[in-house]
């Protein structure tokens, strides 16, 4: 079991909410091991970019996000 303030501090080193790392750990799809290397290579890529160009990222990515949710 881990504790709230080891996955706070895990929040914390990658960058992201708390609660979003709470549920892509109680998610089915945390344990698949492509998606994880996926979101990784993501995030990589993301801390690349600047900042204009990270925000065109985003709303491309969060476009391909609706289509997908049709």
């Amino acid at each position: 079991m881990v504790s709230g303030q080891t996955l706070g501090r895990l929040a914390d080193r990658l960058e992201i909410p708390i609660n979003e790392l709470t549920a892509a750990l109680e998610s089915d799809e945390a344990a698949d091991p492509e998606r994880i290397e996926l979101e990784a290579r993501l995030n990589d890529i993301a801390r690349q970019l600047d900042k204009p160009t990270l925000r065109i990222a985003l709303e491309q990515i969060a476009a391909l996000a609706k289509t997908g949710r049709r």
